[in-house]
């Protein structure tokens, strides 16, 4: 199956699904109230368990992923049923499965930022900024953003820091786009290879390797472009529909439909990916 295929199909998953879509929507709603609800609480303790249970709805929802990513994998007809034992259990190993992939391009980036002495450079660049007697006070009553943009940085800072700084800071973004988009690659496939035969072997890059192998570097690449290109598209319908509506009705709104719709066509779509990987 091509990427545009998979892509239709996904497309359609919540539509053909608008049961499971909604009651994940409604999900989606009641963590983002009980978040609202917690900023607004004087009292720090009541606050504490609020944000406690949205953070137990929110694992829920990562392993009610899984299922939906199993599903496509599988081509089960129809989306997975709610199941809250197994879907926290699962949501809990993907979370820490995550966090410890995330450590990964973590650790790249702030090394390459370190070599290339981009932190060191912004640092002094800031310092620079702030005990200047003009620019202090425009930090103060503005902010220090403003304070960068209204500045003429070779006046305060020698013009090395500054050719050493915009060096660093190019040198560093590309390496955290290439690491970010293997690190996305690497973790989906690693995330399913871990439900599906064992947890430890999630980091088993070379399995990965095999496993991308067999779809393609090719349809790989274009399935990730596909998949952000919608997700973004469907997140600045998301922003204006919260815009116009007030009182936050369309953030319930977003809630509700558009992003449980990106949730359920988006993990379709991850699970339709790696079953190129198992097919060949």
């Amino acid at each position: 199956m091509n990427v545009t295929q998979m892509v239709k199909k996904s497309l359609k998953y919540p539509f053909e699904n608008k049961k499971e879509w909604l009651l994940l929507g409604l999900v989606f709603c009641i963590i983002e109230l009980f978040n609202g609800i917690a900023e607004t609480l004087v009292s720090p303790e009541l606050a504490g368990v609020i944000k406690f249970i949205s953070l137990l709805i929110a694992v829920f929802v990562a392993g009610y992923e899984v299922s939906v990513i199993h599903h496509a994998i599988h081509e089960l007809e129809g989306a997975p049923s709610f199941n809250w034992k197994k879907s926290l259990i699962e949501g809990f190993r993907s979370k820490v499965f995550y966090i410890l992939y995330l450590m990964i391009p973590v650790v790249i980036i702030y090394f390459v930022a370190f070599i290339t002495g981009l932190g060191k450079n912004i640092g002094i660049v800031t310092t620079a900024i702030k005990t200047h007697k003009y620019l202090s006070t425009v930090i103060a009553n503005q902010g220090l953003s403003d304070a960068f943009k209204i500045s003429q940085l070779s006046t305060i800072v020698p013009m090395d820091v500054i050719n050493s700084l915009i060096a660093g800071l190019i040198i560093t973004s590309i390496v955290a786009l290439v690491v970010i988009f293997l690190f996305v690659m690497f973790s989906v496939i690693g995330h399913i290879i871990s439900d599906t035969h064992g947890f430890k072997h999630g980091f088993n890059h070379k399995l990965i390797f095999e496993k991308i192998g067999n779809i393609g570097w090719g349809k790989m690449l274009l399935w990730y472009i596909s998949l952000i290109i919608i997700a973004f598209a469907l997140l600045i319908l998301a922003t204006i529909i919260a815009e116009i509506l007030p009182f936050e009705i369309g953030v319930y709104i977003d809630m509700l439909f558009i992003i449980s719709y990106i949730f359920m066509a988006g993990f379709h779509y991850v699970g339709m990916i790696y079953t190129e990987a198992e097919s060949e």
